[in-house]
């Protein structure tokens, strides 16, 4: 790293701020439209901002804008994605995870196959099965057997036919 280089990346680290205001948005803009500093270089510091101050989302975030998907993954998988799962906020861990999904950000991903994409699945499985019991009109009681059954035969990859052997189950068919 170039001595100047690493001079800027020093004093973007001690003065970068967090928070999100006009008047943030204009030294960023000055930053990089005047002085022509690459905008990772501030996100990177804003990363390393936000791990300083304990913000895992931020940190995530700013990861994320910064080109490093891999360390982004690797934080909402150990840190975000079970809080996110418990509390069922899957839309903030379904943000995170689509934007590393892409083949070209998840290829350069380690473990994303074993982690991230299994939390993504997850999901989205979930939202076919709501999809699903508002389509059926079942009332929430009578839908934790098709539920529990379904993200099951769905992980497994025999929808189809497990489906209708749930189905049938659950209408004491079977």
């Amino acid at each position: 790293m170039l001595i100047r280089e690493q001079a800027v990346r020093e004093l973007l680290g001690r003065h970068c701020a967090l928070a999100d205001s006009p008047e943030s948005w204009a030294k960023e803009t000055f930053l990089t439209q005047r002085l022509c500093i690459p905008p990772h270089w501030i996100h990177e510091a804003k990363a390393v901002r936000a791990r300083m101050e304990g913000d895992k989302h931020k940190e995530a975030l700013f990861l994320f804008k910064a080109g490093h998907w891999n360390q982004c993954h690797k934080l909402v998988v150990r840190h975000l994605a079970s809080d996110a799962i418990i509390n069922e906020n899957y839309k903030y861990l379904k943000g995170f995870l689509e934007d590393l999904a892409p083949p070209e950000r998840s290829a350069l991903i380690q473990d994303w196959e074993l982690a991230g994409l299994v939390y993504l699945d997850y999901i989205r499985v979930n939202e076919m099965l709501d999809r699903i019991q508002q389509v059926w009109e079942l009332p929430s009681h009578a839908w934790g057997a098709h539920r529990v059954c379904m993200a099951a035969l769905t992980a497994e990859g025999n929808s189809v036919l497990l489906f209708d052997r749930c189905s049938k189950q659950s209408m004491g068919h079977l």
